[in-house]
């Protein structure tokens, strides 16, 4: 019983006794201890106790915004277990329409707004502008024309390197009488293909 204050009448001692007796050891009052009137303990124990009463009032306030999401959650819990097996069917066939309802919105909104594209980039295959930094990854700002094509652009390395095995430059050639070889890849004019198609004969 060390560290606990003695003085006092009867009545008080024997209220503190039999406060002791019932409490738990951590849940004693601060006001039984020896010196708690001095303030140095009771300071110490207020600091001690501090974060706790933080951390309590933290949850209260989180009690307090989510009363109405617990309530709610209950009464639907209560709902479900109440409900026969063909209510529960309706319900769920009633919460998938709604919801496809909603997607459907959705997708009608998404639809309407316009399209914000200010760099004029080419669009993806889902009709959203691709992002910046493919565009430059792909080269997609350089523009190649082919003279055997028709002058027609190819914008990127890759499509330009691709089009070389496509039917429109396969056509071109075979035009101007040239075999469509790998000899002849990377010449886009019309007087190379001629002059190396000449110095192939010769």
């Amino acid at each position: 019983m060390t560290g606990f204050t003695v003085s006092g009448s009867v009545r008080q001692r024997a209220e503190r006794l039999y406060t002791i007796m019932n409490s738990k050891e951590d849940a004693l009052p601060l006001s039984l201890l020896k010196g708690a009137k001095r303030g140095k303990k009771q300071q110490e124990s207020i600091e001690i106790l501090r974060p706790v009463a933080e951390r309590e009032y933290l949850v209260r306030g989180l009690c307090d915004e989510l009363r109405d999401v617990v309530n709610n959650t209950q009464a639907f819990n209560e709902k479900k277990t109440i409900q026969s097996y063909e209510e529960r069917q309706k319900d769920e066939m009633e919460m998938e329409v709604s919801e496809e309802e909603e997607e459907k919105e959705e997708d009608e909104s998404d639809e309407e707004k316009p399209i914000y594209n200010p760099l004029n980039l080419p669009l993806g295959w889902d009709g959203k502008p691709i992002p910046y930094w493919l565009y430059k990854l792909y080269g997609l700002g350089e523009e190649f024309k082919c003279e055997i094509c028709g002058n027609h652009s190819y914008w990127g390395r890759r499509a330009f390197d691709n089009h070389f095995q496509e039917w429109r430059h396969h056509n071109g050639m075979r035009c101007l009488g040239i075999p469509n070889t790998k000899h002849f890849h990377d010449i886009t004019k019309i007087e190379d293909a001629k002059n190396r198609s000449g110095e192939g004969r010769a």
